[in-house]
């Protein structure tokens, strides 16, 4: 189905897309708060066409079942997207634009973002965490951009999200950070941390190489956990 919705070829039935939903429901909120449609995905050549009534002064998404639903004052489209490659200059012309470059804003706002947002029970080890960040995260990147084959090219804030999803899935699994009551030393958490932190980072930088960058991977990530110097 499109995102605006679908006629049925066989019995004529219009069935709402997740656009013509989310639309909807954001216009018949509550009017004292602010109401954000976001589209995070690449930018396809038919449905942002279709698009240019709702970002014009009409505010209106017209589906093809007849039914106009105009924006409330308070709604607010924001598309994410990594190019604009199919856009045409009317849909460019309608939107305000922000161009962030990912060299520019760097990983460290992630993690920063990550720790800030800790469960209370490892709060402390936040900088524990933060020092790990720091010690590997740009050099497996560079290893996993330059020294191994990539099957699947990726970029560096998805590794890091990768590693930050799964780091949380670890941590609160292990240290059991949904029971309300916490049988950890200090000593426990530190030690899980420290360990669980390297097994993240192997599954989520390490699974986009193939067979023979793992065994390269493999050694590397040995010597980075380990404190040895690390050789060029």
């Amino acid at each position: 189905h499109g995102i605006n919705g679908d006629f049925d070829d066989s019995t004529h039935e219009w069935t709402d897309g997740i656009l013509a939903l989310a639309v909807r429901y954001a216009t018949t909120a509550d009017r004292s708060k602010r109401q954000w449609v976001m589209l995070d995905g690449p930018v396809d050549a038919v449905w942002i066409e279709n698009m240019n009534t709702v970002l014009d002064d009409n505010k209106k998404l017209c589906l093809n079942s007849g039914e106009i639903i105009k924006l409330s004052p308070v709604t607010t489209m924001m598309f994410e997207v990594e190019d604009l490659a199919v856009a045409s200059p009317a849909t460019v012309s309608r939107c305000g634009m922000v161009f962030s470059e990912q060299i520019d804003i760097g990983w460290r706002v992630l993690t920063a973002s990550w720790c800030e947002r800790l469960p209370e029970r490892i709060k402390d080890y936040a900088e524990q965490m933060q020092i790990l960040f720091e010690g590997s995260i740009d050099v497996m990147w560079e290893m996993c951009s330059r020294k191994v084959k990539q099957p699947l090219v990726v970029n560096q804030h998805w590794l890091v999200l990768n590693l930050l999803h799964l780091y949380t899935a670890l941590l609160r699994q292990d240290l059991k950070l949904d029971e309300p009551k916490d049988d950890f030393s200090a000593k426990e958490k530190e030690l899980k941390v420290d360990l669980l932190f390297w097994l993240a980072l192997v599954w989520s930088f390490g699974c986009t190489t193939d067979v023979e960058g793992r065994g390269v991977l493999n050694g590397f990530i040995r010597e980075l956990a380990s404190g040895q110097p690390l050789q060029e």
